[in-house]
């Protein structure tokens, strides 16, 4: 398992996965596809409690989902694609990638 940013299967909206040390791993989507030729900010977070999901700063999916965060060198962290493949690649560029080790704020 791993944690993501990826498209979702038709490869128009964002989503974010975790693992979190239980051995559970979790998904949320972008409930809208992200607008075609425009720069888009993409942000996922995890407070411990609840996975949260921003595009261009607007909070569009939550999941409840407790624990840690696991991580190491057996929990790759995957932006832009997924090892499954699957059509779920991100169709454009990506700049300005940043991971932090606190949620940030809203």
């Amino acid at each position: 398992a791993y944690w993501a940013i990826y498209m979702s299967s038709d490869g128009t909206k964002p989503r974010i996965q975790i693992k979190t040390v239980d051995g559970v791993t979790d998904a949320i989507e972008a409930p809208n596809a992200i607008p075609l030729n425009q720069w888009s900010h993409i942000a996922g977070t995890f407070d411990g409690t609840t996975m949260r999901l921003y595009v261009n700063g607007a909070e569009v999916a939550t999941l409840a989902k407790s624990g840690a965060l696991a991580s190491g060198p057996t929990v790759p962290v995957w932006i832009g694609d997924v090892p499954l493949g699957g059509g779920r690649g991100w169709d454009g560029m990506i700049d300005d990638v940043r991971i932090y080790n606190y949620p940030l704020p809203a």
